[in-house]
C-alpha cells in the first residue's frame, strides 16, 4: 500500500482584522488537514511598514485570534507551526487602523440665581 505523507506545513490565509472594544479579532483559515501537516500553533506578527515583522503572538489553531488592539495603524500576518517543528510561510498581510474611543467630559456652569 502506498503511504501518502503530508510533506508540507501549508500557509494560512489571513481574512480580516476587526476591532472589538480594546481587542482585535484576527480571522484566518488553515488549508485542509489532508493536504498539509497538522497545525500545532499559529503565530500572529505585526509590522508598521509591511517589511519588518515583530511581536510573535503564538496560540492555538482556532480562528479568530483575539489580541490587544494597537495604538496606531499596523499590518498583521500569520503563519502556522506544524507537528514536527515545521513552520509555514507567512500569510498575506492585512492593514488595520484602530478606532479610538474618546470620552469628552463637559462641565456645566454653576447655576445662576
Amino acid at each position: 500500500f502506498p503511504v501518502t505523507i503530508d510533506s508540507q506545513c501549508c500557509t494560512p490565509t489571513l481574512l480580516s482584522a476587526t476591532q472589538t472594544g480594546s481587542n482585535v479579532n484576527i480571522a484566518f483559515t488553515l488549508p485542509a488537514e489532508g493536504e498539509c501537516i497538522a497545525c500545532v500553533a499559529t503565530t500572529v506578527q505585526i509590522s508598521t511598514d509591511n517589511v519588518n515583522w515583530f511581536g510573535n503572538n503564538t496560540a492555538g489553531c482556532t480562528s479568530p485570534r483575539t489580541i490587544s488592539a494597537p495604538t496606531s495603524s499596523v499590518y498583521y500576518r500569520i503563519y502556522q507551526e506544524c507537528s514536527g517543528s515545521v513552520t509555514s510561510s507567512a500569510s498575506n498581510s492585512v492593514f488595520f487602523t484602530p478606532t479610538t474611543t474618546t470620552t469628552t467630559t463637559t462641565t456645566a456652569p454653576p447655576p445662576t440665581y
